[in-house]
């Protein structure tokens, strides 16, 4: 059952749906952001809950505050009847104090999506 965000307009769902994060530092004045990927790849991980605007997920790696996410969401057939990839950029909100299983809860806004329906390279 989705649930209304603390502001009310956006309903954040409680999907645990397929996610690869990479973070990159935000800072002003750093080099070129590909010497400011954290850790380098993509962290693979779920979803914990999901809105038009934001997410939340555990990850290994604490990234910081501010840092840039950029996100690639797996959306399984069954769950949406014609499945995809919604590929998403956003911020670093939020970073839990706490580990849960050895990983990080964090919160990332969502400030720009797009939808790539299920192509060659993805199951479908």
């Amino acid at each position: 059952m989705p649930e209304e965000s603390p502001a009310g307009r956006h309903r954040r769902f409680n999907l645990e749906l397929p996610l690869w994060v990479r973070f990159r530092e935000n800072t002003p004045g750093s080099a070129a952001a590909e010497d400011n990927v954290l850790e380098g790849l993509p962290e693979e991980t779920t979803t914990t809950a999901i809105s038009s605007e934001s997410c939340f997920f555990y990850v290994a790696r604490k990234p910081p505050l501010g840092a840039e996410a950029t996100m690639r969401v797996d959306i399984p057939m069954r769950a949406s009847g014609r499945g995809g990839r919604v590929l998403c950029r956003g911020n670093v909100v939020w970073v839990s104090d706490r580990e849960v299983e050895g990983k990080t809860g964090v919160a990332c806004t969502i400030e720009s999506f797009r939808f790539e329906p299920p192509g060659k390279d993805q199951e479908q």
